[in-house]
């Protein structure tokens, strides 16, 4: 009897793409499920063999929240793909103080919850690197980077309010509110809207329109008054309090006055 050798199928070439590490899911011991949101790809899941183990091979530990080049490959009668090679950005160790770990995991938990998967968002994905470097700026200039970033991901999804639009006015000419099941700005408040203005529609505008590297200047009272549209749409979603919020308002009650 003759004995034919089989050759087995070769392997699909690995795909390279930049990710930032969203997420990672425990599997085993030392396997999990990174959740990536990818450049030419957008949001994708992807299996890693041993990637809570270091080794010699690949050397770091993967992480999140992260930025990499990853090495993506299709896997035979599966569904995720595997990540078979990462190599972390420096950015990547800069969220060593728990308040800039708590913004870095904020911003990829509004990428999971806003972003669909596989359609890519390559403008949202640089303005994510930008937000990301800016986190170590002062308190003004990186909260301004946040709402601007939050405004782009709701226009992005189709959420955001006109911001061009100007409501029948009171007598005294006011913005008094926000209706954000309605998803525009109101002059008459009432049990669902939140409190708004005029002066924080003009710099939620502002913010949308001005590049991420030059934002206008402004005071932090008048951003946590913009922060409200996306914080409402949050609500609208009833998700709860996100795991990111929740560690920040914990650190900010164990942190010394």
């Amino acid at each position: 009897m003759s004995v034919k050798n089989v050759r087995t199928a070769p392997k699909e070439p690995a795909q390279f793409d930049d990710a930032f590490v969203t997420s990672l899911v425990r599997y085993g011991d030392s396997d999990c499920i990174a959740r990536l949101f990818c450049k030419e790809r957008g949001r994708v899941a992807a299996f890693v063999r041993r990637g809570l183990a270091p080794s010699k091979k690949q050397g770091a530990v993967l992480q999140a929240p992260a930025l990499a080049q990853v090495a993506l490959q299709s896997r035979k009668n599966a569904e995720l793909m595997s990540l078979v090679r990462f190599d972390l950005s420096s950015l990547a160790f800069e969220f060593t103080r728990p308040r800039l770990l708590g913004l870095a995991a904020y911003l990829m938990e509004i990428i999971e919850l806003f972003l669909p998967e596989h359609e890519p968002v390559p403008s949202i994905f640089d303005d994510l690197k930008v937000v990301l470097g800016g986190l170590s700026k002062s308190d003004q200039e990186r909260n301004a980077l946040l709402r601007a970033f939050e405004l782009r991901l709701l226009d992005q999804c189709g959420y955001l309010p006109d911001l061009m639009h100007h409501v029948p006015l009171t007598s005294d000419g006011a913005i008094s509110a926000y209706d954000p099941i309605e998803s525009r700005f109101v002059s008459c408040p009432n049990a669902h809207t939140v409190e708004f203005s005029n002066e924080a529609r003009l710099l939620a505008l502002a913010l949308l329109e001005a590049p991420l590297s030059a934002l206008p200047s402004c005071d932090n009272d008048l951003l946590r008054v913009v922060g409200r549209i996306f914080a409402s749409r949050l609500r609208l979603m009833n998700r709860g309090t996100l795991k990111s919020v929740a560690f920040l308002k914990n650190l900010e009650m164990k942190t010394p006055c």
